[in-house]
């Protein structure tokens, strides 16, 4: 599963405010 790890990295670099919530879906 190092696609979506890879995609929240991604996500959290663009958004600040969603970040945190993907974080805690990792």
């Amino acid at each position: 599963m190092k696609s979506p790890n890879h995609i929240v990295k991604k996500v959290t670099s663009m958004d600040n405010d969603t970040g945190p919530l993907l974080t805690l879906a990792d």
